[in-house]
């Protein structure tokens, strides 16, 4: 059995704050590639609403999960207020 952790989260902008998050988001991404547990970490754009994302990340175990949420760098990121809402959907391939 895989310990493979997979997140879907679908994220949305304070009103026109997208394109500060987007910078955000893609300073995370880059930080959190290094991590030694980080597989992959995707986002995507609406297209027709530049206030709304989707981000795909993939973890060796809850344990890289839980060492990625610990950094410095992913608190400042939801300390910034640049999000309106957030729905986390954590999923594994059936």
């Amino acid at each position: 059995m895989s310990d493979l952790l997979e997140m879907t989260a679908l994220i949305t902008a304070e009103k026109g704050k997208g394109s500060e998050l987007k910078e955000a988001i893609q300073l995370l991404i880059e930080k959190t590639l290094e991590e030694p547990g980080c597989i992959e970490f995707q986002v995507f754009q609406e297209l027709d609403n530049d206030d709304f994302f989707v981000l795909w990340e993939k973890f060796e175990s809850r344990e890289a999960l839980s060492f990625h949420m610990e950094q410095e760098y992913t608190k400042e990121y939801f300390s910034l207020g640049l999000v309106a809402s957030t729905k986390v959907i954590k999923h594994k391939h059936v």
